[in-house]
């Protein structure tokens, strides 16, 4: 498979993340498009950069850092959802601990109405949760830069994964089988 060449100085911001999934070596890859599936697999591919992972993929974390110089330098990562739409973004370098920065109001907050309730959910959570989003949409659209290829166009990191069931056919986990760059 032919990975996309990114160029470096391009490589700024954030970068829109598609999941694909395919059941088996016979079946044709389709798009997940369930927030809670992409979810879990975001989670994943996030947990996975950041070395987070009992059993981290080294494979996936020097594909990325062979294409993004900001994580070559300093590996942690930060997922953006999209508050209007299903997108789904991965931000690294400075813009990650910007994003970072701008979250702790949530946690706090949840702390204090846990330490007063015992439940962390709390109007105070939900509305430092929605600030967070606005605010950091703004922030990222506005100050930073979409990956670029080099031919111009907007780059998308394109992930394969299977998913692996239990025993009991009930679903486990998505194992990552591919990464490469594309064009949107």
């Amino acid at each position: 498979m032919q990975i996309g060449q990114i160029s470096s100085q391009n490589f700024k911001g954030y970068i829109p993340v598609r999941y694909y999934a395919k059941e088996n070596e016979d079946s044709a890859s389709v798009q997940i498009l369930s927030k809670e599936n992409v979810k879990k697999c975001q989670n994943t591919l996030v947990r996975n950069l950041n070395g987070s992972l009992k059993n981290s993929n080294k494979r996936l974390q020097d594909f990325y850092a062979e294409h993004d110089p900001d994580y070559r330098k300093n590996r942690f990562v930060r997922s953006l959802y999209s508050n209007c739409s299903s997108d789904v973004y991965l931000v690294t370098g400075q813009d990650a601990y910007q994003l970072n920065e701008m979250a702790k109001p949530i946690g706090i907050a949840k702390g204090e109405a846990n330490r007063r309730t015992n439940i962390p959910k709390s109007y105070e959570s939900q509305t430092a949760a929605r600030k967070f989003y606005r605010d950091s949409e703004s922030y990222l659209f506005h100050n930073s830069k979409i990956v670029k290829i080099k031919d111009g166009s907007n780059a998308v990191l394109a992930i394969l994964v299977k998913p692996l069931y239990d025993k009991k056919d009930n679903f486990k986990k998505f194992e990552f089988l591919n990464v490469k760059f594309v064009s949107e």
